[in-house]
């Protein structure tokens, strides 16, 4: 029996204890069931497991060693190894061989020896402690990962929980103005050296504002490097101002920024994931060079994320500023926006209809309306036909609505 009949090895496993019974399994099948010795069995010896060889693990031999004598029953396990299964092969199993060669012992005879037993649990506590190192090597590596992770979640979470992003959007831009001028100034603390002209061209990559006051020339008269990222912050800012002005509204842009962050932040995570994969692959070969792969890990992954979080603050502010604004708008907010703004003469109609005589309840009562000489005289309302329609709007010609009796 293999664990490929996992529906029935508990109950089949749960049987092994009848008499004459005989049940082959592998050292997974029905692990944990309770073998009930039958009638008889007990006065025989109980149930007896026989293993065909020692597992690299301790614990799985004492798991197979475990299914006989439980609940205080009488049971007995024996284990047989050859030299040649893979525990005995790669621990001294030749060694051994060798010498039942030379002393001709033949290969029908078991041998029984305490010395053999604690070689092979010396083999296993050196396979065990080798397992045990690589699952710790892993959990370290996890350990980087999961902080890469839990800081890219948390910044995640709290923006995605926001009404609006705006603020972390315009703070967005400030570290950008300044990553800029730190690029071309920090190299050097001679304000004569700086390249203040190509940090004006790098802003202008961003979003190239002809319009905007401030030029080129007003960069390279700045000499102090705080004012110099004070003036990149207002460029990009004030330019970010015109685009929201298309709308109708500023509020327009906050689902726009909220989906442009959250889309950019998820893709460049996915690939920041990859990228970590392959980057354990490459530091395993850091040990040719007396390095520590996992220290090479961990400097590599700091470098690593600390790009991660520039491009994605670099990806969201250039596609805000790249992006059709008034497409990217959510179109629904975007019609009821421009509905309220319709402007219509209904005010000037119902002034010049009040200044005629025609109030809002004569005309809701359909009831004939005799204006007098004086206010006729007053009106700027042309004078309608008796055929033609009515101006108050009711549909019906002017000498049977407002224009009877005249």
């Amino acid at each position: 029996m293999n664990a490929k009949h996992h529906e029935r090895e508990a109950e089949i496993v749960s049987n092994a204890g009848q008499k004459k019974a005989v049940t082959i399994a592998t050292n997974m099948a029905g692990r944990g069931t309770d073998i009930k010795l039958g009638e008889e069995v007990k006065d025989l010896g109980g149930l007896f497991i026989l293993g065909t060889e020692r597992h690299e693990s301790r614990r799985i031999d004492n798991q197979l060693r475990g299914r006989s004598g439980r609940q205080g029953d009488n049971g007995a396990s024996q284990f047989f190894v050859s030299m040649d299964d893979e525990l005995m092969r790669l621990f001294g199993g030749d060694r051994i061989k060798k010498m039942m060669e030379f002393l001709k012992v033949p290969e029908d005879m078991p041998i029984e020896n305490t010395m053999i037993s604690r070689s092979i649990e010396s083999a296993q506590k050196k396979v065990e402690g080798h397992h045990f190192d690589i699952r710790k090597h892993l959990v370290e590596y996890d350990d980087v990962m999961n902080i890469h992770r839990n800081i890219i979640y948390k910044r995640r979470k709290e923006l995605l929980n926001k009404e609006n992003i705006h603020e972390e959007i315009l703070v967005m831009m400030k570290e950008i103005a300044e990553g800029i001028v730190l690029i071309h100034t920090e190299s050097d603390y001679n304000p004569r050296t700086w390249d203040q002209k190509a940090v004006f061209e790098a802003l202008g990559s961003i979003y190239k504002d002809d319009s905007s006051q401030i030029r080129a020339e007003e960069f390279e008269e700045i000499k102090d490097q705080q004012k110099l990222m004070e003036l990149s912050t207002q460029y990009l800012i004030d330019s970010y101002k015109k685009i929201i002005s298309q709308l109708p509204e500023e509020s327009m842009i906050y689902p726009v920024e909220k989906a442009v962050f959250l889309r950019t932040n998820d893709n460049l995570w996915m690939a920041h994931i990859d990228e970590m994969s392959h980057l354990r692959e490459t530091v395993a070969f850091s040990g040719y060079a007396q390095r520590d792969p996992l220290i090479e890990y961990k400097a590599k992954a700091f470098e690593m994320f600390n790009e991660l979080i520039d491009v994605i603050r670099s990806n969201t502010i250039h596609t805000l500023f790249k992006i059709d604004i008034k497409k990217a708008a959510p179109q629904e907010i975007l019609a009821k926006a421009e509905i309220k703004n319709i402007q219509t003469n209904e005010d000037q109609v119902k002034s010049q209809l009040t200044r005629s005589g025609i109030t809002r309840s004569t005309m809701d009562n359909n009831n004939p309306v005799i204006l007098s000489p004086q206010s006729t005289q007053q009106s700027s309302v042309p004078k309608a036909g008796r055929n033609d329609p009515c101006p108050c709007g009711s549909g019906k010609k002017y000498k049977k609505c407002h224009g009877i009796g005249g």
